[in-house]
């Protein structure tokens, strides 16, 4: 064999181990973008879902203490102005002043809000309720009720006490009021839908002790 052939040789095998080498690191550099791709999903969406538990705690935390302070409104109404199983109005002292605000929660566009009204004397102006959004990514499908309303006779154990009140609500029977959440803080990247729940026994109501 001539030196030129022995050398044409060489150089065509070196071509064919470099192109080798390259798809290989090819190939490992496409797995380690994957890899941190994957990674860096799945910490959003943990992210997300820890966000969404404590937003959702928080909600529940001040759902209980609005309503469990619930009495009559400045002008003397019920302590409950309205309940259905996506909004309930009521009445309460929520800050420091003498003053009785009536307390909003309400369904709109896939949220929970709160509406606030402080009155001018012994009248609630509907323009001047200051709304605030609790909850976002609101998922309750029509079998799970945001509220859920109980009379005096539920005991939260026999079955015969645990039926709820049914619509339309005969709001003076109300003594307990159960909030149900149900969220899905991912949307579609990770539809796994987390459910929150609490009741409430409205204090100024009570009449089974």
């Amino acid at each position: 064999m001539s030196p030129m052939c022995s050398l044409e040789h060489q150089r065509g095998f070196t071509i064919i181990e470099a192109v080798v080498s390259m798809s290989i690191l090819l190939m490992i550099g496409l797995g380690i973008i994957a890899f941190e791709r994957s990674v860096l999903t799945n910490t959003k969406v943990l992210q997300a879902e820890l966000t969404a538990q404590q937003q959702e705690r928080r909600t529940l935390a001040g759902f209980v203490a609005d309503l469990r302070a619930a009495t009559q409104s400045s002008a003397g109404a019920y302590p409950i102005e309205a309940a259905a199983t996506s909004t309930l109005t009521f009445y309460a002292n929520i800050d420091s002043d003498a003053s009785i605000e009536k307390i909003r929660y309400f369904v709109a566009t896939g949220t929970l809000r709160r509406g606030t009204i402080k009155p001018t004397g012994t009248v609630y102006n509907s323009g001047n309720e200051k709304i605030s959004t609790i909850v976002r990514d609101l998922a309750n499908p029509t079998s799970t009720p945001i509220f859920t309303y109980y009379d005096t006779g539920y005991d939260g154990y026999t079955s015969s006490s645990s039926d709820p009140l049914p619509s339309p609500i005969n709001i003076p029977s109300i003594r307990m009021v159960k909030m149900s959440i149900v969220v899905n803080p991912n949307g579609v990247r990770s539809p796994v839908m987390q459910t929150y729940v609490t009741q409430v026994s409205i204090r100024n109501l009570k009449d089974n002790l």
